[in-house]
């Protein structure tokens, strides 16, 4: 995806969301190498992420409340202050503790997220991510 698409893409979300879904489009993100991108500060609730890399990007204070987000990687994200509050994350995957400086308030995790060692491609079993609300993770 180039730059103006994005742009115009998130533009037209912000649009979405301030008229509650009269004007502009719901954001999806979908399918899409975001690696290393920032998407710092921005508001993409309700956002629609399937099949994305969001690998080593930065989502810092992003507000993803009520999004979408499944089979996409976010392993080494940035997620210090992001909000998945009421969000959908199905099978995403995730370093260990890259979600613990979310926020994720009764958000919905399933399965529980796939984890993996740095340096390491291959899931590991031994710790399991589940959510408790309110924003808490309990590892198993």
């Amino acid at each position: 995806m180039n730059t103006g698409t994005l742009i115009k893409i998130l533009n037209d979300h912000n649009r979405w969301l301030k008229t509650h879904g009269k004007h502009g489009a719901r954001a999806n993100l979908s399918l899409q190498d975001f690696q290393g991108m920032s998407f710092a500060g921005l508001n993409l609730t309700g956002a629609l992420i399937i099949g994305s890399n969001l690998r080593a990007a930065d989502l810092s204070y992003t507000c993803l409340r009520n999004a979408f987000i499944s089979y996409t990687d976010l392993r080494g994200a940035s997620l210090k202050k992001t909000d998945f509050s009421y969000a959908k994350l199905i099978n995403v995957n995730a370093f260990d503790d890259d979600l613990s400086p979310a926020i994720i308030q009764d958000a919905y995790i399933s399965p529980p997220l796939k984890t993996f060692e740095e340096g390491n491609n291959r899931p590991v079993n031994k710790i399991t991510c589940i959510v408790i609300s309110p924003m808490t993770l309990q590892k198993k």
